[in-house]
C-alpha cells in the first residue's frame, strides 16, 4: 500500500530501543538495516543513509570492519554527488579508511588513494593529512 515510510519509522523505533534500553546491539542493527531498505524503496535515500550511518558505526564497534568500510563508501560515494551533501564524504571517507586501518596498513593506504582519486577535495582536508 506504499505505507513503506510508517513501516521504516517503526522498525527505527524498535532499534532504538534494541539500543538503549535492552542493549542487544546486533537486534538494532538488523532493524536499522530494515529501516534503510524500507526507505530505499520509497526513495527516500537520505534517511536510508541516515539509518546505514548507524549500522556502519555499531558494525565498527562489534568489529565487523568490512561491513562498516563498505556503507561508509556507499554512502560518501553518494554524498560527493550532491552539491550540499558534498562536504561531509571527507567525513565518510574517513571513517572507511579508519576501518581499513583496523583490517591492516596496506589496505589502507591503497583506499586512501582510492578516496583521493574519487574526491579530489579528499586530498587537501585534515582528515586526509591525519590519515597520511
Amino acid at each position: 500500500m506504499g505505507r513503506f515510510t510508517i513501516a521504516a519509522k517503526h522498525h527505527i523505533s524498535i532499534a532504538e530501543i534494541y539500543e538503549t534500553e535492552l542493549v542487544d546491539i546486533e537486534k538494532a542493527i538488523a532493524h536499522y538495516e530494515q529501516a534503510a531498505d524500507y526507505y530505499k524503496g520509497e526513495e527516500s535515500t537520505s534517511s536510508a543513509n541516515k539509518c546505514l550511518l548507524k549500522v556502519a558505526t555499531y558494525a565498527a564497534q562489534l568489529e565487523q570492519y568490512q561491513k562498516a568500510i563498505e556503507i561508509y563508501e556507499q554512502v560518501g560515494t553518494h554524498a560527493m554527488d550532491s552539491t550540499l551533501l558534498k562536504y561531509s564524504a571527507k567525513d565518510h571517507f574517513f571513517k572507511a579508511a579508519l576501518c581499513h586501518f583496523c583490517v591492516d596498513m596496506l589496505n589502507a593506504k591503497l583506499a586512501v588513494q582510492k578516496y583521493e582519486e574519487m574526491f579530489p577535495a579528499f586530498s587537501d582536508s585534515r582528515e586526509c593529512k591525519l590519515l597520511k
